[in-house]
């Protein structure tokens, strides 16, 4: 409670005695005190208001701007928690739409009462909506989703029936803030038809958006503003690029060799993506639509196909020089390898081939395919393919990395010495840099210093000397060069690198 100033008591009490003091009868007197009272209760309230504004809390002093800021560091939950802690702090929320502009039906549990609340706050405000929840809204919560259509900046549904009934309508609606749609439909006897009327004018900020199996609209209008999409491919999709002109990241997936491809590539495409139907991934074959299409290389390609020579043939002739390849046998126990083509222009295609198609037999068919333009090439698991390159002749290869994926295989390497002549080195007649790099691998200091002195008898040089073979794993700085005299014979410089922290070391020739 607020006290009245020592200074003020006496100016009251005068106040109080000259209204007092004319006053003759009973009735007139308590008019005149109930006037006083009400003159007194004023000015303490205006004391009290002034001295409150001098000595309020210092968070209540802040501008509401630094309140919203705040306020929108937390979910819509914790929003709703806030505003019942004080007055103050839920005139600030009920006043600014933006905190209420997404909804996620995971943090709630009754669903209906929420987004109510959330449509009724967020006012005009463009809203970001995600039901990642298998629980199924109710048709009134359904109902409010339509009806506020128009305000939707981002959708994302859950992959199941209903979620492909709710987009029917939807995307049939104009959707004039939809930047981001996803909705992963994974019933794949079903597949949802894009409406006619998605186009520039219904959808004119729509960027990503990732759906299940769909089915092309009947009358193609162009979605100029989409540069990422991803779909279960339609089993004719020769439009695609009719209705998305622009698209940048393209993923297709369920595509067989029978699915129905555009015949050309957008100009504006920098990453096509193809996966094949689940049950059918280790035989699946795209490389029949890379011999029947006009496609370009782009920075970022991904096929699958049960061997490699196709695809190989097929980059090689759209490169102007050089080119590298990334073999990842790390999964390899799962029936399948990882080939990344790179030309050095920055183009690049991964093909996911059958295991059995790295082999001798099949680098073997057509040995030039392999080798003839190939200056860069890098092996993340190590003893498969470096088994099926022995004894063969890489003649352009400038660049070689060998990264050991298990430890076993960094055992395995440092061993090679003693299992000659079961083991023939690759042979690659103008070699100049080697990299180990056993960042995985958990290699000690000494197997290390084993591995160098096995580099002999992983690559054949001829009577020439690397110019440099770069180390890279834990503790691998510490070595000296009294610890590797046998390098000189072979290298012209080696650096040394740590993981765990920047350090590293050269030694030339001249040192080891």
């Amino acid at each position: 409670m607020v006290e009245l100033p020592a200074d003020q008591h006496d100016l009251l009490r005068a106040s109080v005695f000259s209204a007092l003091q004319s006053v003759l009868d009973l009735g007139s007197l308590r008019d005149v005190m109930t006037s006083v009272r009400t003159v007194v209760d004023t000015a303490i309230a205006d004391i009290a208001h002034a001295w409150n504004t001098a000595h309020k809390d210092p968070l209540c002093r802040l501008p509401v701007e630094l309140h919203v800021s705040c306020l929108q560091w937390l979910e819509l939950g914790g929003i709703i928690t806030a505003s019942q802690v004080s007055r103050a702090w839920r005139t600030i929320a009920l006043s600014e739409p933006s905190l209420w502009d997404s909804f996620d039906a995971s943090s709630f549990e009754d669903f209906e009462r929420a987004f109510e609340v959330v449509l009724l706050r967020s006012q005009a405000t463009p809203l970001d909506i995600t039901w990642d929840t298998r629980v199924e809204p109710s048709q009134r919560v359904r109902e409010m989703l339509v009806a506020h259509a128009s305000h939707l900046r981002k959708l994302h549904l859950p992959s199941c029936r209903w979620s492909d009934e709710l987009l029917s309508v939807l995307l049939s609606t104009s959707l004039p803030h939809l930047r981001t749609l996803q909705a992963k439909y994974e019933n794949t006897r079903a597949r949802l038809r894009l409406p006619d009327m998605m186009s520039d004018e219904t959808m004119p900020r729509l960027q990503s958006v990732t759906l299940g199996p769909v089915l092309l609209p009947t009358r193609i209008h162009a979605v100029s503003s989409v540069t990422f999409l991803h779909l279960g491919a339609p089993s004719d999709c020769r439009d695609l690029f009719e209705l998305f002109p622009l698209v940048q990241q393209v993923t297709l997936r369920d595509v067989s060799s029978a699915t129905l491809l555009p015949y050309r590539l957008a100009r504006s495409v920098t990453s096509m993506r193809l996966f094949s139907p689940a049950p059918l991934r280790i035989h699946e074959d795209h490389s029949v639509h890379l011999q029947s299409l006009d496609w370009h290389l782009v920075p970022h390609m991904r096929l699958e196909c049960p061997d490699i020579l196709e695809p190989l043939a097929w980059f090689s002739a759209r490169t102007n020089s050089g080119w590298g390849m990334i073999i990842n046998c790390e999964y390899y126990q799962f029936g399948r390898f990882d080939v990344t083509l790179k030309a050095e222009d920055g183009t690049a295609l991964l093909v996911s081939v059958s295991s059995t198609c790295i082999s001798p037999y099949t680098i073997s068919i057509h040995p030039e395919r392999w080798t003839a333009d190939l200056t860069t090439l890098t092996l993340d698991g190590i003893v498969t393919s470096l088994t099926v390159l022995a004894r063969k002749t890489i003649p352009s290869l400038r660049y070689l990395t060998l990264r050991p994926s298990r430890d076993h295989e960094a055992r395995w390497m440092s061993a090679l010495p003693s299992q000659q002549p079961a083991f023939q080195p690759v042979v690659v007649p103008v070699l100049r840099h080697l990299v180990l790099d056993f960042t995985v691998s958990q290699l000690d200091v000494a197997a290390a210093t084993q591995v160098l002195q096995a580099v002999p008898t992983i690559v054949l040089l001829g009577d020439r000397r690397l110019d440099t073979i770069h180390l890279v794993g834990h503790g691998i700085a510490q070595l000296q060069r009294d610890d590797m005299p046998f390098v000189a014979e072979f290298c012209n410089e080696l650096r040394l690198e740590n993981v765990e922290f920047v350090e590293s070391r050269v030694f030339s020739s001249d040192q080891v």
